[in-house]
């Protein structure tokens, strides 16, 4: 067995949230070299050859739903690779709550396959996580999208720290509960990186770097 056929995606099928541009398309296309059938979804323009394109906003729950539903099927993997920097507005659910809530809804469909694994896309900026845990988990308790959402407007968190640190919480919380279910959980906590959003970010993003 070649270094290769242990990486292959040969049939499996992989959903790239936010595989429009940037580490998101780079996975996207990863994935497809390796094999897989794989579908992407973005609210921006998927230029990537042989892959499934279909709209998605995060920050609207009703478009995750209309998304997953014209999805539909199995999974094998999920890399949940959108993300937006400070001043964009509903950024608390487009960095977070909307990636937890397509999650979810993945979940009460059954859509994971048994050893599928779920991976996210933090940041450096999420790092000293645990420091905050105590307001992280008030806030990772509420399931709901709207309420969730409200939380954070409520508590001055709509910012990219905060949503990062809550990705880097949600999976410390989740991947036993999910482990149980047959699907790992993981999460990539990536410095300043030459990709279009940083490039957009450019002062503080590249300059941090």
């Amino acid at each position: 067995m070649s270094l290769f056929d242990k990486f292959s995606y040969r049939n499996k099928r992989v959903l790239v949230v936010g595989g429009a541009t940037g580490m998101g398309a780079a996975a996207a296309e990863l994935a497809r070299d390796a094999g897989a059938e794989v579908v992407v979804m973005d609210r921006g323009t998927i230029t990537l050859n042989g892959v499934r394109a279909i709209y998605l906003d995060l920050s609207n729950k009703e478009s995750i739903d209309g998304a997953l539903a014209e999805c539909g099927g199995k999974i094998d993997a999920l890399f949940s690779c959108a993300g937006v920097a400070d001043g964009t507005p509903g950024i608390e659910r487009i960095n977070f709550i909307g990636h937890r809530y397509l999650i979810d809804k993945l979940f009460a469909s059954d859509s994971f396959n048994q050893g599928s694994a779920i991976g996210l896309i933090s940041s450096a900026a999420g790092m000293g996580w645990e420091a905050n845990l105590p307001q992280l988990i008030e806030f990772l308790a509420i399931d709901d999208f709207d309420k969730a959402t409200q939380w954070a407007v409520d508590h001055g968190k709509c910012n990219y720290m905060f949503t990062k640190q809550a990705v880097c919480a949600y999976v410390a919380r989740m991947a036993m509960p999910f482990l149980k279910k047959g699907v790992r959980i993981n999460a990539i906590l990536p410095g300043p990186t030459d990709t279009p959003l940083a490039r957009d970010n450019a002062d503080s993003w590249l300059t941090y770097g």
